[in-house]
């Protein structure tokens, strides 16, 4: 069996599952600027910082049971860590924001994202919980 002939195949399939609702999520990437917001309370704006962000929107395959990839004995569970996995172009972007906020959650990445899958198309990561 050759690998270039199934890869169009999974790619279809993990590409599917990052668009389902039910396993799929949008993230929105937060970069802090150097502006300061002059709101009172909370806006869209500085997410009640007092920092204006700029927000970028993905969707990523998001796993927070430890149970579904806790057994690979490569990263210790801690409650509030998740995996994600997503798209390889949005690497760059996940390295670069401050923090990301899913499902009104907000999470630092806390490992360096890796190569995921055959090929190069998607990456795998960590992320933990800010409280």
């Amino acid at each position: 069996m050759q690998i270039p002939d199934i890869l169009p195949i999974y790619n279809e399939a993990i590409d599917a599952l990052l668009n389902a609702t039910f396993v799929g999520r949008e993230a929105k990437l937060y970069y802090e600027t150097k502006q300061r917001c002059t709101c009172e309370g909370i806006c869209t704006q500085c997410d009640g910082t007092g920092n204006i962000y700029i927000i970028k929107t993905t969707r990523l395959r998001v796993y927070s049971k430890s149970k579904v990839w806790s057994e690979t004995g490569l990263i210790q569970f801690v409650d509030g860590r998740c995996q994600i996995i997503g798209y390889m172009s949005d690497v760059e972007n996940i390295k670069r924001c401050s923090y990301l906020k899913i499902e009104n959650k907000r999470f630092t990445l806390s490992t360096e994202p890796l190569r995921h899958g055959f090929g190069d198309r998607y990456f795998t990561a960590y992320i933990n919980l800010v409280l």
